[in-house]
């Protein structure tokens, strides 16, 4: 599969998202679009949505603090002039977070990956999130859980797409027309989603 997806790209992924999930999206582009986002917001209660600003504000409190004790160095050696030595504590460019569907939706899988990056000053993060056949929209799309998708999108994600299983570690590892390649992937899974992100 990873293989596929490595040369077919969006295609692949399109392929095995309709097969394995039963999920189709328009070009095979599995970003959520804002419209969606705002319904999975609108679709999350207020005191959910209040859980996941409170739980995330303390995980961002200690995140913070945890980057505080990552001090950079640099020394110049007197025994040795011109010689300086020392290191750098640079945020990875891109993550990817994989957050998986199953029978609850894995709010804090989602607030811990994406607060933590966000607080570690990452530039972009990607999280994909499968679909679920409980969920749909106005079309009858299937779509992620909404409380996944809040807990995402408050915690600084920048790109939501409805897409899991291999076919999305394959996506967010090797790029598609619409996923650039990431630099990192995290995140709980399966057995397949776990041997794929090896």
């Amino acid at each position: 599969m990873l293989g596929e997806i490595q040369v077919e790209g969006e295609v692949a992924v399109g392929r095995y998202a309709k097969l394995y999930e039963e999920t189709q999206r328009e070009n095979n582009n599995f970003n959520m679009t804002e419209q969606e986002i705002e319904r999975a917001l609108s679709n999350t209660p207020k005191a959910v949505r209040d859980d996941i600003s409170a739980s995330q504000h303390n995980i961002r409190r200690f995140a913070l603090q945890q980057r505080a004790t990552m001090t950079d160095l640099s020394w110049e050696d007197p025994e040795q002039p011109g010689v300086t030595l020392g290191h750098r504590h640079i945020p990875i460019e891109r993550v990817g977070m994989y957050i998986p569907g199953g029978r609850y939706p894995h709010i804090a899988a989602a607030s811990m990956q994406s607060v933590t990056a966000s607080a570690a000053g990452v530039n972009s993060i990607v999280a994909c999130t499968p679909t679920r056949a409980d969920i749909l929209d106005a079309d009858g799309n299937r779509q992620p859980h909404p409380y996944v998708v809040s807990a995402l999108h408050l915690g600084g994600v920048t790109d939501i797409c409805a897409v899991g299983g291999v076919q999305a570690v394959g996506m967010m590892a090797h790029g598609t027309k619409y996923c650039a390649p990431v630099d990192f992937i995290c995140g709980p899974g399966n057995q397949f989603v776990a041997e794929a992100k090896l």
